[in-house]
């Protein structure tokens, strides 16, 4: 049982590499910019939604604070 999924992990990465070799240089270096283009900025990969919902807030209370001041004027 485990010899045959070894076989078939082997035989799906020989597949894989097959293809990759196969493929035209430029089509790969288009894949590589899209994936790049993908990636989130480091910040998010780290630390999830956090540093997201901290700007959020932060942008929040700046205007809050400005409409307070223009409110008084």
């Amino acid at each position: 049982m485990m010899a045959e999924k070894g076989h078939e992990l082997l035989k799906y990465i020989a597949e894989r590499v097959m293809d990759r070799v196969q493929m035209p240089r430029e089509q790969r270096r288009q894949e590589k910019i899209q994936l790049r283009s993908k990636k989130q900025p480091w910040q998010y990969q780290w630390f999830g939604m956090l540093p997201f919902s901290l700007s959020m807030w932060i942008k929040e209370k700046k205007r809050f604070i400005s409409r307070k001041k223009n409110a008084s004027k």
